[in-house]
């Protein structure tokens, strides 16, 4: 059974509905119920298999928290909502994306905006011969096509 430690402090019904007009989403309803258990965190069970994908596996390191982070003294850049302004701001990661969970490389697992599909999105092989929407189109693959209970 999966299950989270080293969570953040609990959201209210109005920390995520303040979450979600910043980013301009309504989460899935799956989504929504599992920051409401878990805000952050690390997983018990860290592996990402998919077999229709070259990686042997992702390993998902911790969960981004939403709100609130104790070791960044709530610094909003460490956050889930943060990071993805942030990100967006710098034209660091494309703005259909909302990065939520990091692996050990520091790559993010992210959902889409639009199909709320899970994406995996690999921020170390940026390429400087291609353009920005050709390097964010190649770094990104596919984990699933529906985004159901974590």
């Amino acid at each position: 059974m999966l299950s989270f430690y080293d969570c953040e402090k609990n959201l209210s019904e109005y920390d995520f509905n303040e979450v979600e007009k910043n980013l301009e989403v309504s989460f899935p309803a799956s989504f929504k119920s599992h920051y409401f258990k878990w805000n952050g965190g690390t997983p018990n069970l860290s592996c990402f298999v998919n077999d229709n994908i070259d990686y042997d596996y992702i390993e998902i390191r911790d969960f981004i928290p939403m709100k609130y982070f104790k070791q960044f003294e709530d610094d909003p850049d460490f956050t889930l909502e943060g990071r993805a302004i942030n990100e967006w701001k710098l034209n660091e990661l494309p703005k259909n994306l909302i990065p939520f969970a990091f692996d050990w490389g520091g790559n993010y697992l992210c959902l889409e905006k639009n199909s709320w599909q899970i994406i995996y999105y690999v921020r170390d092989v940026w390429s400087e011969n291609i353009s920005r929407e050709a390097n964010f189109k190649k770094i990104q693959l596919l984990l699933r096509t529906h985004l159901r209970s974590f």
